[in-house]
């Protein structure tokens, strides 16, 4: 999405579908437009909305979409609907994802 193609607000913004409403409602009550979201994104290198993530193992055995939430923290949602929360770690040019835990 390019600075000229940013809604103004959520209003505007078409959201995935694979985003639970959840998600999609704690993203809109912590920024007040998309393109601000996504600028925060961009500051802390989170990788870009819907990168296929895989789990490590003992986690829920299906990859994960990721979504940016703020600062370095963020969400994976899988296919089975099981979402959880993960933190962009930075050392260098390598980006990796520790996955935190599930969301109810």
């Amino acid at each position: 999405m390019t600075g000229e193609d940013k809604p103004q607000g959520w209003q505007g913004y078409r959201w995935p579908d694979w985003v639970p409403h959840g998600v999609r409602r704690e993203v809109e009550r912590l920024w007040r437009t998309p393109g601000d979201w996504m600028a925060d994104a961009a500051v802390v290198g989170a990788p870009e909305l819907g990168t296929v993530i895989p789990r490590p193992p003992g986690h829920d055995p299906d990859p994960g979409r990721f979504c940016h939430y703020g600062g370095r923290i963020g969400r994976l949602v899988a296919e089975s609907g099981f979402v959880s929360v993960s933190y962009v770690m930075l050392s260098g040019e390598v980006r990796w994802l520790m996955s935190l835990g599930a969301m109810q």
